[in-house]
């Protein structure tokens, strides 16, 4: 296998089918309340089998829990070990895609005031995914509203990265951030 061909099994995740599990769970933690709940309540709740099963549960709570949407307690029971139990946040709602872009262009405007930027700091800036951010950019490269104006030393890591510029401030805050 080439590393082309590899380099495409990573990036095609759309094909992962999907079995409704997340939307279960929410529905399922939803219904607790305040009440807390682990990852075996949830698995015995929605009567999944133990093995692979019980291990997607237990996937899917960490993406849950980095998203906001439940939140983790700590509880002591021996001295090495916490067990960890989970609340469900009812007052959590989804990004919606538009304020994202919104966030990273925001971001990509106000830093390339003073300076040129690399995706790499809006990443850091928005907290966003670095795939979302690198759209975003490719788009706005091929509409003309940023250029590339040369390469830096990668912060932390050997190599280099691409440095962005907004060419018109003006022109990008009426047309692109609307």
């Amino acid at each position: 296998m080439s590393m082309g061909d590899n380099c495409t099994q990573e990036t095609s995740r759309k094909t992962v089918p999907r079995t409704g599990l997340a939307g279960r769970m929410r529905v399922w933690m939803a219904a607790q309340g305040n009440k807390p709940f682990t990852p075996a309540d949830v698995s015995d709740g929605l009567d999944v089998p133990p093995g692979k099963g019980r291990e997607k549960v237990s996937t899917v709570l960490r993406d849950f829990t980095r998203r906001g949407e439940i939140i983790p307690e700590a509880e002591k029971r021996n001295r090495r070990q916490n067990v960890w139990r989970y609340r469900y946040n009812s007052g959590w709602k989804p990004d919606r895609p538009a304020l994202l872009a919104e966030k990273a262009y925001k971001a990509m405007r106000i830093i390339s005031f003073k300076e040129g930027f690399a995706l790499v700091d809006i990443e850091k800036s928005t907290g966003q995914g670095r795939n979302y951010i690198d759209k975003l950019a490719k788009d706005l490269l091929k509409a003309g509203h940023l250029r590339k104006e040369g390469y830096r030393r990668r912060t932390g890591s050997c190599g280099r990265e691409a440095v962005y510029r907004v060419v018109n401030t003006d022109r990008f805050l009426l047309e692109v951030m609307k």
